[in-house]
């Protein structure tokens, strides 16, 4: 029985949320704030700080931030966004974005998926890629740089190779 009790404690079942520290505050510039999901107090951001789900990051104008995960992920925050950590499992981060702007450098091994959900879509990426979003004007655009993403609104499911940009509405429009 100790043995079994031993493999256990020493690898977790892989549905598990991830640890404290999955991801963490990367780089600061300006009045950054984050949002702490346990007390819903609002507090500065600084380079090092640990993020979990619920947390919530608003990046005013003439400020920047940036994310990183354990997995090598990178998630730029520009001016004027926000952004809310839904969820942290062992192989997949899942934002909602609400406005602003980010550019995602995912160098995560093949399995691992980052997901961006937004007023008008979900974006998600499953291999290494480079893309940004940015929500403007009433419509979600998505450039791919490096890989490719996959888009759904309500006009269903849209791949988008490198080179290319993606333009979302609310309606379901889409358009390359």
């Amino acid at each position: 029985w100790m043995s079994i009790a031993g493999a256990l404690l020493l690898f977790p079942p892989y549905s598990e949320a991830g640890p404290l520290g999955a991801m963490r505050v990367n780089l600061v510039q300006g009045d950054v704030q984050v949002r702490i999901a346990d007390t819903g107090e609002w507090v500065p951001a600084s380079v090092n700080m640990p993020l979990v789900e619920g947390d919530e990051l608003w990046v005013p104008e003439g400020s920047r931030a940036a994310l990183q995960t354990t997995k090598g992920d990178y998630v730029r925050l520009d001016e004027g966004t926000a952004l809310q950590i839904l969820r942290m499992d062992l192989d997949s981060y899942q934002f909602h974005l609400a406005e602003g702007r980010v550019y995602v450098l995912n160098r995560a091994p093949k399995r691992s998926v980052l997901q961006f959900d937004t007023p008008d879509a979900s974006i998600r990426t499953f291999n290494r890629s480079t893309f940004g979003i940015d929500i403007a004007d009433g419509e979600t655009d998505v450039l791919v740089f490096r890989g490719t993403v996959t888009a759904e609104n309500a006009g269903g499911s849209t791949r988008v190779r490198a080179g290319s940009m993606l333009i979302l509405g609310s309606d379901g429009y889409a358009e390359i």
